[in-house]
């Protein structure tokens, strides 16, 4: 029999290189079904034959309990590189908080007990498939199920093909939900995320279920969604009875911007939304801004409208999206130079208070970095993008996002 330990008691595990609390606890289900330790793990859980777990075919149970899990956890326990977790072992050697280090902490704190042959529901991440009514430029179909027929019109049918044993309706599998049941007591915290989390009827479900066993007010939930939806029942019926519920709403740019980046989103359907969910409700969501080529010009003016419009009720939180074609520093040189100049000429002046100014000098220097894959290349496939799916949207993107007339 394995022991025991407290990770409260045991400060060692906070001190080592690759111990880490979430396979004991936590799992992310991916859109398309498969289980990983967590949503930074560069793998998922797989059987005796190398294939992943799915969720919508395999008990939950089974899966984080399986050999592969457990072998994981005895990783950890041991303090050996566990397989997947590389991401935050390269950030911890630049010297990076990683998530790895936020969470031991946190569950330390809590007084955590763990056994590699147990797993405890405790916090779980569900990405509820790819079923979305926007198609964002910088998303794709593994997160959204509008991107399909603009694919396909482009000439992309066997992109759908190229994983294993996926299921983008995981979600309908009554057994997934039915076994949560047993473990109602441990959970305290529900990420639910898509695709668009507010079309997935089964999570309301279970919500529903959560509520009527009496274990609703012991459980945080957290939403990412794109703000096109709005969930009257949810909110007036559901949500009280939780413990807290925080929203993470998608918006790159305002306006013309945000109708090309968040396409096809309608700014004033988003706008209305934001607006009950902060001033009827008293919510106070962040905003999710993904700085890419389609964003970046817009980011001022889209600091000024939430502050403006919101008075420090909704926070902005920047993230930079590094996937070559949309990343802002694969913009040709002369192009660069102009983003920069506004920087320094007509936002510098005005940004203090609407951000922090580390927050602008790490934006300043990522423009900066030289495209490491090779002059232009990226640019091109940014290019290539905007040229195969404007007309197949009836857009043109000097319509939305005038500063690229004459570079495309």
């Amino acid at each position: 029999m394995q022991k025991d330990y407290s990770l409260a008691n045991d400060g060692r595990k906070l001190k080592t290189k690759h111990f880490c609390a979430l396979p004991f606890l936590h799992y992310e289900i991916k859109t398309f079904g498969h289980v990983a330790p967590c949503c930074v793990s560069r793998t998922v859980y797989k059987d005796e034959n190398g294939l992943p777990f799915n969720a919508a075919t395999h008990n939950i149970k089974d899966i984080v309990n399986s050999k592969d899990a457990v072998e994981m956890r005895q990783q950890a326990l041991e303090d050996k590189p566990v397989r997947g977790c590389e991401e935050c072992y390269i950030e911890e050697a630049d010297g990076n908080v990683t998530r790895r280090m936020r969470e031991n902490l946190k569950y330390a704190n809590q007084g955590l007990i763990i056994n590699q042959n147990r797993f405890t529901h405790r916090y779980l991440d569900l990405k509820l498939g790819n079923l979305c009514n926007l198609a964002c430029r910088i998303c794709n179909v593994w997160s959204s199920s509008r991107w399909v027929d603009d694919m396909r019109q482009a000439g992309f049918d066997d992109y759908f093909s190229v994983k294993q044993n996926t299921n983008f309706k995981w979600y309908e599998a009554e057994d997934y939900w039915n076994t949560l049941e047993m473990f109602l007591p441990h959970i305290d915290q529900i990420d639910l995320y898509g695709g668009e989390p507010f079309l997935i009827k089964q999570q309301f479900q279970f919500l529903e279920k959560i509520i009527e066993k009496g274990y609703a007010q012991n459980i945080i939930l957290n939403y990412a969604t794109n703000g096109s939806v709005y969930p009257k029942n949810a909110i007036d019926n559901i949500w009280p009875h939780f413990k807290d519920v925080h929203l993470l709403f998608s918006a790159d740019g305002v306006g013309p911007t945000f109708e090309y980046a968040r396409y096809p989103g309608k700014w004033d359907v988003f706008e209305t939304n934001l607006k009950r969910f902060v001033w009827d409700h008293g919510f106070r969501p962040k905003i999710s801004y993904s700085i890419s080529n389609y964003s970046i010009w817009d980011l001022m003016r889209s600091f000024e409208y939430y502050e403006r419009e919101f008075k420090g009720e909704v926070m902005l939180w920047l993230n930079i999206v590094y996937d070559g074609g949309a990343c802002i520093t694969n913009m040709p040189t002369e192009l660069k130079k102009q983003l920069l100049s506004k920087i320094d000429n007509e936002w510098q002046p005005h940004w203090e208070g609407l951000m922090h100014e580390k927050t602008w000098d790490g934006i300043y220097t990522h423009i900066k970095t030289i495209d490491t894959l090779g002059e232009g290349r990226d640019w091109e496939e940014f290019q290539k993008r905007v040229k195969r799916y404007d007309p197949i949207r009836k857009q043109n993107i000097v319509d939305f996002i005038p500063e690229y007339e004459g570079w495309l």
